[in-house]
């Protein structure tokens, strides 16, 4: 959720570099009515979806929100997910699956609305003993992360797909990491 609301704050910056007038944020709770949003003008409709840690629940949340009106009132929408909702312990597989099927059904029954697909942030590459110990015990979570993204890469290739991993694990010569990359 707090990158999230960090790439809102980076449309801030987007918009005074175009130099052109900033879209209004209209922040919404799913399962509230929505509130009267801008005529004309657009806005960024913005929500916190379920709950970290649960990525069904946050695509069953977004789900249930696009399908309670809010696909009728939106022309773009995105679901992104946390690095905390991909661990090791994730079943990639699985959590692809229920994305694929959530999306593709919205696409489906909302043809009007723009699904754009985002690639699950990376976090740093682990330093130190106790955090390679973690890895060499736990699992590398950001393996787990970049085996979701390749399926979503895959699958999305060819639609709107926001990868928001491959921004974050390229450092500033535009060398590749599979972490984030260092200076993020």
């Amino acid at each position: 959720m707090s990158i999230g609301w960090n790439m809102l704050d980076g449309l801030e910056r987007l918009y005074a570099d175009a130099d052109v007038p900033e879209a209004e944020v209209v922040q919404v709770t799913v399962g509230d009515p929505l509130p009267d949003l801008p005529e004309g003008e657009g806005a960024v409709v913005h929500a916190e979806i379920g709950v970290n840690g649960d990525p069904l629940g946050k695509l069953a949340n977004f789900d249930a929100a696009m399908r309670s009106g809010l696909a009728d009132e939106v022309d773009v929408a995105m679901v992104k997910l946390c690095y905390t909702d991909v661990t090791a312990k994730t079943d990639v597989e699985q959590l692809f699956a229920a994305y694929q099927e959530t999306l593709d059904d919205l696409q489906r029954d909302f043809p009007d609305v723009r699904f754009v697909h985002a690639t699950v942030p990376l976090t740093a590459a682990p330093s130190g003993i106790k955090q390679h110990l973690k890895v060499l015990l736990r699992g590398d979570d950001n393996a787990a992360r970049e085996q979701l993204n390749d399926l979503v890469r895959e699958a999305y290739a060819d639609d709107d797909l926001f990868d928001i991993a491959a921004v974050e694990s390229t450092a500033a010569d535009g060398t590749r990491l599979d972490t984030l990359a260092p200076g993020w």
